[in-house]
């Protein structure tokens, strides 16, 4: 058993209050989350149709819950627990504005160990590259298992046939169903959006927007 708790394994105890941060979005992360991070900076990110979506890339669902966020693009940052390499948070990234608050957007199931944000186009073209392995087929197997590292603590963009690279994550704790939240500036813009693969703390509180609760 890891040393941070472990999501899947029992409920969280009341969970603390959470401290405050003024900064932006990477730095928020960062300095609010209390085991140490190493952000990993995967490189922009285009959302040109202005919506994402948070699946388990090796399941690779035919429906999927799609969430608003700037057009423009952004970074596409993945925050490593240093203790044991395990990736706590997968995030967009789309300004430098400091956070004043955000929503809570829904949630990812992991049903294979693995997590990815894509775009309508993206996410289209994974299902039908599953399409074209043919229905004998998975896309460990005989696809993203030549990515995948032997320890495992995989963050990197797999890119498919075509061309469009497919964001291949180790979600944390592994299995799970893990909250999807946005991060919003003073003017109520989109600063970012993350999920969080193993809270904020030791006793496994998901770390939320300012203004976000939960029971």
């Amino acid at each position: 058993m890891f040393g941070w708790f472990s999501k899947k394994d029992k409920a969280a105890p009341m969970a603390e209050p959470q401290p405050t941060h003024d900064g932006p979005a990477e730095e928020w992360i960062v300095a609010l989350t209390e085991h140490k991070l190493t952000v990993h900076d995967l490189g922009p990110f285009a959302t040109e149709a202005g919506r994402v979506t948070f699946i388990d890339p090796l399941i690779c669902p035919t429906e999927a819950p799609f969430h608003t966020v700037p057009d423009a693009g952004g970074r596409l940052v993945v925050f490593e627990n240093v203790e044991d390499g395990r990736n706590s948070k997968l995030a967009l990234i789309f300004s430098d504005a400091h956070v004043a608050g955000g929503a809570e957007l829904g949630a990812v199931p992991v049903d294979a160990g693995m997590a990815s944000v894509l775009t309508p186009e993206g996410f289209a073209a994974l299902n039908a590259h599953a399409d074209a392995l043919g229905p004998d087929a998975n896309l460990y197997d005989d696809f993203f298992s030549q990515f995948s590292e032997p320890s495992g603590g995989e963050r990197k963009r797999v890119p498919l046939p075509n061309g469009i690279e497919v964001p291949y994550i180790h979600a944390g704790w592994g299995d799970g169903t893990y909250p999807i939240f946005s991060l919003t500036d003073a003017d109520g813009e989109i600063c970012a959006i993350y999920t969080d693969f193993m809270g904020r703390n030791r006793a496994g509180d998901w770390l939320l927007p300012p203004g976000v609760t939960r029971p």
